[in-house]
């Protein structure tokens, strides 16, 4: 059978041979190089009446995609058709020339190999013969040069189905990888249809031996390991490039099927050593219950004090004198406040004369306006008054500033009051950071209701009491100094 005869006849291949070069195929049935890897996929081989014929397949399939993607004119085809025809027409060329050594038909090597051959730098050119593997190019390029199984093979199936159960054997996700390229390396597609008696074994070293990538290095050493440890020498690599949204798709859906299938069998082994386990006879179980009932007596004597509790409660209620709990309680509570108590007047008398000799500092240094206003007279009539003549007023301070008078102020509104000595002490004792601010209020004098709503000082403090003083001219501020004044 020659498929594509006539529509390359007219083309004529240019003088390019391949080059020379004796392929040696590894293990792993892969030939790589610094420009090329071919993968062979025997896909469906296992299971066939010609085991020999795959592998012989396979050997052709390097062999011919080697020289097919060597030679220069193979790079020049430019159409997707034009190149299925030509690789397909190469590859069934080789398959009549085995087929006429007598050995092995046509038909036998068609449909139990497909060749997938990779260039090293990330471009993908695919071709896939008989029942197996769907391929495609990288997602930056076309999305798909494929060589259809052969149509006329009664073995052969659709290779969208063939994909779809290769992409069974897939567990993971196709975000982890940098293309939509993936490897999976099985024991043949027959293997993974769930029919099959070995389905789930199969399934399950499929998962576990998922590769991802596109380097021909790890393909390579992947197929090499696998096939060293495992027993099936005839294991092949299902390499499935497909649409990314449909693989993730179906991969996830398989994935969920894969992880049931693996619950299955781990509920199966539970099971078989569940049933390995041996049975207690009934003698054993009679001697495990009756070990229990030796112990008992050791609990017995717990009974004897139980009887001895109504012969102690007899007299002991007796001796319980006759008032309910309730009127005890009530007489705790009565009594409690026989304690002596200082009464509440007493107690705000004690804060009131407490007040003024600790003047609170913290509420100063982080003022809060208030609404209320002291009149003036109520915090001059709240301290002691002795009135004092001026002339026997001294100065506190050791060294006796220059004085420096205030400018006239209108003493009705201000409050003329008299000053004694301990108003002066107490304007000695006024806080070093509250006098930059009786330094302004000399410049811009206020009354102490303006002082206590600019909320300068809060109600009650000595500045409400010094401002009246300073605006009448009895006492003098000067650098940070107070002195008496020489008002009339």
């Amino acid at each position: 059978m020659k498929v594509g005869a006539g529509y390359m006849t007219s083309r004529k291949r240019p003088d390019a041979a391949a080059p020379e070069r004796k392929v040696s195929l590894n293990r792993a049935g892969t030939y790589c190089d610094e420009e090329l890897s071919v993968v062979v996929v025997a896909d469906g081989a296992v299971g066939t009446k010609r085991p020999a014929a795959s592998r012989r397949a396979a050997k052709i399939n390097v062999e011919t995609m080697i020289a097919f993607f060597q030679n220069k004119w193979t790079w020049r085809i430019t159409d997707k058709n034009e190149f299925k025809d030509a690789a397909l027409r190469e590859l069934m060329n080789a398959y009549e020339a085995e087929a006429k050594n007598g050995k092995y038909a046509v038909d036998d090597l068609s449909a139990t190999v497909s060749a997938v051959a990779l260039k090293t730098n990330g471009e993908f050119l695919a071709i896939s013969i008989g029942s197996g593997t769907v391929a495609a190019l990288n997602h930056e390029m076309q999305p798909s040069v494929l060589i259809p199984p052969n149509p006329n093979k009664k073995r052969c199936v659709n290779h969208i189905d063939s994909a779809k159960r290769s992409i069974k054997a897939w567990g993971g996700t196709l975000e982890q990888s940098p293309f939509i390229a993936f490897a999976v390396y099985t024991t043949g597609a027959g293997s993974l249809v769930m029919e099959d008696s070995g389905s789930q074994h199969s399934l399950r070293t499929a998962a576990a031996c998922t590769l991802f990538g596109s380097g021909d290095e790890y393909i390579s050493k992947m197929m090499a390991e696998i096939i060293k440890n495992g027993e099936n020498k005839d294991a092949a690599l299902a390499v499935i490039v497909a649409e990314s949204d449909e693989a993730i798709r179906v991969g996830r859906a398989v994935l969920l099927e894969a992880q049931s299938a693996q619950s299955a069998a781990l509920e199966e082994a539970e099971e078989e050593e569940k049933e390995a386990e041996p049975e207690l006879t009934v003698e054993e179980i009679q001697a495990v219950t009756e070990e229990p009932s030796e112990s008992a007596p050791e609990i017995a004597p717990v009974e004897t004090e139980t009887k001895s509790v109504p012969d102690f409660a007899v007299p002991s209620q007796s001796e319980i004198p006759p008032v309910p709990i309730f009127e005890t309680d009530a007489i705790v509570i009565e009594s409690a406040p026989v304690e002596p108590v200082k009464p509440i007047s007493d107690i705000v008398k004690e804060v009131q004369t407490i007040i003024p000799e600790a003047p609170v500092v913290a509420e100063v240094e982080n003022p809060e306006p208030e609404t209320e206003v002291v009149p003036e007279t109520e915090a001059v009539e709240e301290e002691p008054s002795i009135p004092v003549k001026e002339e026997n007023v001294t100065v506190a301070p050791a060294e006796k500033p220059k004085k420096r008078r205030k400018a006239p102020v209108n003493r009705a509104e201000s409050g003329v009051m008299e000053l004694d000595e301990d108003a002066v002490k107490m304007l000695d004792t006024v806080e070093p950071m509250y006098r930059p601010l009786l330094k302004a209020l000399l410049d811009a004098p206020r009354s102490a209701g303006e002082l206590v709503e600019s909320g300068y000082c809060p109600e009650g403090h000595i500045l409400g009491t010094v401002l009246p003083l300073i605006r009448s001219g009895h006492v003098v501020y000067q650098d940070g100094v107070f002195s008496a004044g020489d008002a009339d």
